[in-house]
């Protein structure tokens, strides 16, 4: 898999799973001193960063944010790793920009709590947008016995 379809942080992006948990194992490879790439911890930033919600005038408060299953799934991946009450939408976009920052490694003399952590949120977001994908298009299974046709 390569590079998500989007440029955006969107839950229903059938790449996001893949992209979340590469990046959680990228982070479990820094936890048990292997070291090596942070390809998908950088692509899952940029994907935070450029879906942060940002103030540009009055009438458009919130242009950029996330859809609402987007918010959700982050808000809910946030609560569950950092073990936190939800984040309210007014600090969506500092928390979006938290998480990018955490996301984005310097070194690998990450204390190793930190890293758990993070590992936890990149697992949830896998998790929970894995669960969002499938919503849509099996809401209602098969009737063998419907007829089709005249």
């Amino acid at each position: 898999m390569g590079k998500a379809s989007t440029t955006y942080f969107h839950a229903m992006d059938p790449e996001l799973p893949f992209i979340a948990a590469s990046a959680a194992l990228e982070v479990d490879n820094f936890i048990k001193g292997r070291g090596g790439s942070i390809e998908y911890l950088n692509r899952l930033s940029q994907l935070l960063r450029a879906s942060a919600p940002h103030e540009t005038h009055l009438s458009s408060r919130f242009q950029g944010a996330m859809d609402p299953v987007s918010a959700a799934v982050f808000q809910r991946a946030l609560s569950i790793s950092h073990k936190s009450p939800d984040v309210r939408m007014e600090d969506l976009a500092e928390k979006v920009n938290e998480v990018a920052a955490k996301l984005e490694l310097e070194s690998a003399s990450t204390p190793t709590e930190k890293l758990e952590i993070l590992k936890a949120f990149c697992l949830e977001i896998s998790r929970h947008s894995l669960a969002t994908s499938f919503s849509i298009q099996d809401t209602s299974p098969e009737n063998p016995y419907q007829e089709y046709g005249p």
